[in-house]
């Protein structure tokens, strides 16, 4: 980023130098040239000319001084080095009458002295420095422009002194070729994850695009913004890419939001340099895309030069640095605060303890919320820009403190973010062993304090789809306060997101999504003086769409039942182990050939792709076998043989001809072997080839029709440049795919399967109007269905009463009077049980029937009784045990509580807990508290002190824990408190039907030396148990769909590892572990 100047003498000089040099222009004419460029810092430019005059002229400490000039200030950190040399050979010849401009001055400046102490400094010769500051101090005085500096680069020579012999304990690691490369790479900003690098790279891009547009001021290509995103099972970074939001001019990195979705970057358009933001679309398939950039508002971007600005965790405030008029120094730190209208306030200056009489820059606000990291060139420094940090508390901003030698140095170091627990950092700088000008490395502060904060990585997946859907969002409120932390959107490309949580704190988080069911939880971070980590895995499952009170139920996928024989020489193998697996491999099923050799699976999904897989006692293959396989259409199917043992099929030839789903909304996208289509008018017609919708692809290839009748067949037609190689995929409103078969070129066609339809018991009504207690006679009353249309008329006999014969009671009715009739009429309805029916006043004369019917179910499913009610939660069932499972099912509308408690006669309360819409269970509580299995703390009582809090088992069943020793991740699935745990869970699920199951592990904070970081150890810990889990629940019988794991935590705990782990293993040991809760 590099502040330009662009005055009329510039504009001279480009026509000078092009009208000028094609002729051959003497020496003078030269140095005058080259002497204007100095003047105007453009030092690579005016550098090849004074090297070329230096030739044919030896001894002149004119040239030596504008060569060392040129090498000091060069762009390039490489050739800074090369100053020293010509400089020293300038200071031996100074005049005071130096004349800057005359081509026979063979003199130097007395300057020459002062920029020869700046090149010692560089070169970590500060006793040589000060020698020549303390001479050429004498040779000037208080009114040279010089004079400040010389008492700033005394106190750097002893500050520098200082550092270098009480160096902190670091390790630098070059992120390497895959990211670095020969062009300049620099100012490095990162996910608070670490999966994610933003920077800005000077590098030539693979297309060429910027090739030979080089900046006239240093001669180099334009800043561009590149992202590599990190391998998390190598650590290796990946090849970077260029944003999308590139220009042909200067566009860095300067910072990114905490949930990073916004990325702060610097502009150079007026050569006065603005600040902007660009907030995340899309990152689908790993490929981001970013909004147009939006300057930043208020008064940040001003006529002066706005270099860099970060945001406070929360939003609030925002810090920028500019060198406007009315500061401290040259470049201060200023900062806004967020207004109630989302606007940013006024700016105002951060104040003298911030800000020097010199220049501050490279804000950056760790997660934290109150530390600062910035360079200043000002406060205590070694030379140039150093960083420093500064702490806010209550009485203000602290004393602003230098990181210290040798993450600092005697050059400009100005680029540098923090990891959320402090112990890390990344930055850019040139060293000799790198692989260009300017290079990215991460420093890792071993003698660094942890910050006591807990990043919350969450992994938003979704049972039947791969990436996150649109509209996808984690809320979280913290439970304490009622302030709402934040809204985050899930990545697309892999459903992580992440956030910062204070500690002992509670937070409440929602995860939802259109579409599918909304899961709820709380969590609480305890308090603790150092840093926490905790990833979780949420997945959700689809649910059918409904609308309040008036539910609109899409069709599910009809299933497919397959049935397969095998038979050696025409003689069934009877006895034979067969296993059905998913396209991944993982067992879903199993189960043995019959006496007649024949095997079935059920309830399968007819879209995918299965395999099946023989096991005989042996493990041997079975030579010379048939096999022959047949869904319940009576198909038989094509399967591919993989090995002497397993076989590829689809349940079906033709899933959706036969196994159809229909759709309330649908999405498309189209697209070709070019990419997706965009711009084409996409047309949907109804059964009569009616236009019901019309679309447009959007840049993305994509469409969306919404509110479609469930069971009406629909036509789609593409108006445009249709491609014959073009793939279309339409989903329904859950996510499942839709099948539109080929008309003819351009024209689709769907045919939803029909519905049967159900039995239907008619019933008829009396009813009964009074007023004041007295029969109201002769009064008209009509009876409307449920779109209000007239079904009957009748009118009171003489005591008031009315009757209408064969009605649904499973329908909504509307009763509605007619003529003159008092306000206040009283009408009682009943059928003809003489179960009263509630008809709601819904405006004068006008009653409303709308029923609710709920059943009673067993564990075994067995209806133990039914009803239908006026209200979704006034209905009794008596004689209810509590130490019995029961179920209760609305068919139709249903409530919104997430409980319902029953009474029964004997006074005893049941809390029916929601399961799914319409859906409630009780569970029978054998004990005041959660079953809880424990393993392998013999003789360790201490670690009591890490077993659940009361918080994390609120509406826990059971649950099992492991404490492992050093490394280990492994349980014995023999273990008898682990059986113990596996039988109450194939209990739970015989009676319930399903289960939630929670898995959290931990790893300490001790290096682990078996795996390569302790974040995957403790993902090891938990995805391992997660698979010990599935292998046994598929042996027990237990299939896919009757447990469901909502959230898989892996946490990093423990206190900081002090290198004692001889001596203090118990105190470390006790943060290892994995926990299973079922809910």
């Amino acid at each position: 980023m590099n502040k330009r100047f662009f005055p009329l003498v510039v504009i001279l000089i480009n026509f000078f130098t092009t009208a000028v040099f094609a002729q051959e222009l003497s020496d003078r004419e030269k140095f005058t040239e080259a002497m204007y460029l100095m003047d105007e810092r453009r030092f690579s430019t005016a550098l090849p000319i004074l090297l070329e005059l230096a030739e044919k002229e030896k001894d002149n400490a004119n040239l030596d001084y504008n060569i060392g000039l040129a090498y000091l200030f060069s762009f390039e950190e490489k050739e800074k080095v090369k100053a020293l040399p010509y400089l020293l050979s300038a200071a031996k010849n100074t005049s005071p009458n130096y004349k800057a401009f005359n081509s026979r001055e063979k003199r130097a400046p007395v300057d020459a002295t002062f920029y020869l102490a700046k090149a010692q400094h560089n070169d970590y010769q500060f006793l040589e420095a000060k020698e020549n500051l303390l001479k050429f101090q004498k040779q000037i005085t208080e009114e040279h422009y010089l004079w400040k500096e010389v008492g700033k680069g005394l106190k750097m020579a002893d500050y520098a002194q200082k550092a270098i012999t009480n160096p902190v304990n670091i390790i630098v690691t070059n992120l390497g070729d895959s990211l670095n490369g020969y062009y300049p790479d620099f100012s490095p900003v990162v996910r608070i994850d670490e999966t994610a690098i933003y920077f800005t790279s000077r590098r030539l891009r693979k297309d060429s695009s910027n090739f030979e547009i080089y900046d006239p001021i240093d001669g180099m290509l334009y800043e561009d913004l590149y992202v590599s995103f990190k391998n998390e099972d190598t650590e290796v970074w990946g090849e970077p890419y260029p944003l999308n939001i590139n220009t042909e001019g200067h566009e860095a990195t300067v910072n990114l939001s905490v949930d990073g979705q916004t990325l702060y970057i610097y502009k150079d358009i007026r050569g006065n340099g603005e600040l902007y933001k660009s907030n995340l679309v899309s990152d689908s398939a790993g490929f981001e895309t970013w909004s147009e950039p939006e300057k930043l508002g208020s008064d940040i971007n001003s006529k002066a030069y706005e270099t860099h600005v970060t945001v406070t965790p929360d939003g609030k405030y925002l810090y920028f640095v500019s060198d406007r008029d009315g500061g401290f120094g040259g470049k201060d730190i200023y900062y806004c605060r967020l207004l109630p209208t989302g606007e940013w306030a006024l700016s105002q200056n951060a104040g003298p303890v911030l800000n020097s009489e010199y220049n501050e820059d490279g804000v950056f606000m760790h997660p934290d919320g109150k530390t600062m990291y910035f360079s200043s060139d000002g406060h205590e420094s070694m030379g140039g820009y150093d960083i420093m940090y500064s702490v806010l508390s209550d009485s203000g901003w602290s004393t602003p403190t230098n990181m210290g030698y040798p993450i600092n140095s005697v050059d400009d170091d100005v680029f540098f973010v923090t990891t959320p627990d402090g112990k890390r950092a990344y930055f850019s700088s040139f060293k000799e062993e790198g692989y260009g000008e300017k290079d990215i490395y991460m420093l890792e502060l071993l003698d660094a304090e942890e910050k006591p904060i807990t990043l919350y990585r969450g992994e938003f997946t979704f049972v039947d789809r791969y990436v996150p859907p649109a509209g996808a969002l984690v809320t979280i409120t913290n439970n304490n306060t009622g302030e709402l932390v934040g809204y985050f959107t899930p990545r697309q490309r892999d459903g992580q997101f992440s956030a910062i949580l204070e500690t002992n704190n509670s937070y409440h988080f929602t995860y939802e999504s259109a579409g599918y069911e909304t899961y709820e939880e709380d969590i609480y971070v305890p308090a603790s003086a150092n840093y926490q980590e905790i990833y979780k895995d949420i997945k959700l499952r689809p649910v059918r769409v409904g609308d309040g009170m008036n539910p609109i139920q899409a069709e599910p996928l009809y299933m497919a039942n397959v049935s397969g024989s095998i038979a050696k020489n025409s003689d069934p193998i009877k006895g034979l182990k067969i296993l059905l697996l998913n396209e991944d491999k993982d067992l879903l099923e199993q189960t043995e050939t019959d006496n007649v050799g024949v095997f079935n699976f059920s309830k399968l999904d007819p879209s995918k792709t299965y395999l099946i897989q023989v096991v005989t006692e042996d493990e041997n293959p079975i030579k010379g076998y048939s096999i022959e396989i047949l869904n319940d259409k009576g198909e038989t199917l094509t399967f591919e043989k993989i090995d002497d043992n397993t076989y590829i099929f689809v349940p079906t030839l033709y899933p959706y001809e036969y196994y159809g789903i229909s759709a309330s909304a649908i999405s498309g996208k189209v697209k070709s072997s070019e990419g997706p289509l965009s711009g084409l008018n996409v047309r949907l017609e109804d059964e009569t080839k009616d236009l019901i919708q019309q679309e447009e692809t959007d840049e993305y290839g994509e469409f969306n029709f919404q509110k479609l009748d469930l069971d009406k067949t629909y036509r789609i037609i593409f108006e445009g440049d249709f491609p014959d190689n073009t793939d279309i995929v339409l989903l329904n409103e859950a996510g499942d795919e839709l099948t539109f078969m080929k008309v003819k070129e351009g024209v689709y066609e769907y045919v939803p399967v029909k519905k049967s339809s159900p039995e239907v018991v008619l019933s008829d009504i009396r009813g009964s109007i009074t007023h004041l207690d007295m029969p109201v006679k002769n009064l008209s009353v009509l009876l409307l269905d449920k779109n209000l249309t007239l079904l009957n008329k009748t009118a009171t006999d003489s005591v008031g009463k009315f009757n209408f014969m064969d009605l649904d009671l499973k329908q909504q009715y509307t009763i509605k009077f007619e003529g003159d009739f008092p306000e206040d009429l009283k009408l009682v309805v009943a059928n003809e049980d003489f179960d009263l029916l509630l008809f709601r006043k819904i405006a004068a004369g006008v009653y409303r029937y709308d029923p609710i019917f709920v059943r009673l179910e067993n564990k075994q499913a067995d209806v133990l009784g039914q009803e239908i009610t006026d209200d979704v939660s006034e209905f009794n069932y008596k004689k209810l045990n509590t130490d019995e499972y029961y179920k209760i099912i609305y068919d139709g509308n249903y409530p919104d509580d997430s409980e319902l408690v029953f009474f029964n006669d004997k006074g005893e309360k049941l809390a029916f807990k929601k399961v799914s819409d319409g859906v409630y269970e009780y569970i029978p509580i054998k004990s005041a508290g959660p079953r809880s299995y424990t393993m392998d703390v013999e003789g360790r009582p201490d670690l009591k002190e890490t077993y659940p809090r009361p918080e994390e088992l609120r509406n826990v069943i059971a649950y099992f824990q492991r404490y492992f020793i050093y490394n280990a991740k492994d349980i014995n699935k023999q273990n008898k408190e682990f059986v113990d745990f596996i039988n109450d869970i194939a209990e739970l699920v015989e009676i319930r039907g399903n289960v939630e199951l929670i898995i959290t592990s931990s790893a300490s904070k001790v290096p682990t030396k078996t795996w390569k970081t302790n974040s995957i150890l403790t993902k090891k810990r938990a995805y391992d148990t997660k698979a010990l889990l599935v292998s046994i629940f598929a042996e027990r019988g237990i299939k896919p769909e009757q447990y469901n794991f909502v959230d898989i935590n892996t946490l990093i705990t423990g206190p900081e590892y002090k290198g004692d782990f001889d001596t203090n293993m118990h105190e470390y040991e006790k943060y290892q572990y994995v926990r299973i809760f079922v809910k």
